[in-house]
């Protein structure tokens, strides 16, 4: 909804951000490790878009401060998956809508151990507003 929080959980360049803050009019603040990215974006400045360097671990953002956050393509390369997890639920709304789409063909998810690495985190209660055991047990085969 327009004005609504967001937050990018590895933004790379930006791109989401931006779509989103133009089509849907939110606010986002999106995170990237890497300084070359968050150049190239802010060089590219889109109204309601901040990117910021920084670790997502280490975000900085007040607790239940975003409507919506989302990581894609960035959850598997987290070093602590139940702590990335916490992070995103710790600074989301109780009715935020959260997602993490990970795994791309010829990546570590593609041969199946970094999915359920986040499986078992979102199963045991890292991440209770983001994931439901039966919702991950169905997106991977089964398994948690």
């Amino acid at each position: 909804m327009p004005g609504q929080a967001c937050v990018d959980i590895g933004c790379g360049y930006g791109s989401t951000a931006g779509r989103l803050a133009v089509t849907r009019g939110v606010r986002v603040t999106g995170f990237t490790l890497s300084a070359e990215q968050a150049r190239y974006a802010n060089a590219h400045p889109v109204p309601g878009v901040d990117i910021q360097v920084s670790d997502w671990l280490a975000n900085g953002l007040a607790d239940e401060s975003a409507d919506a956050a989302w990581a894609i393509e960035s959850s598997e390369h987290m070093v602590d998956k139940p702590r990335f997890f916490a992070e995103a639920t710790a600074c989301s709304r109780p009715a935020a809508a959260s997602s993490s789409a990970a795994g791309s063909p010829g990546t570590v998810l593609a041969a199946g151990r970094s999915d359920t690495c986040l499986s078992r985190s979102a199963a045991r209660g890292a991440c209770p507003r983001w994931a439901r055991a039966r919702s991950m047990r169905r997106c991977n085969g089964g398994r948690l």
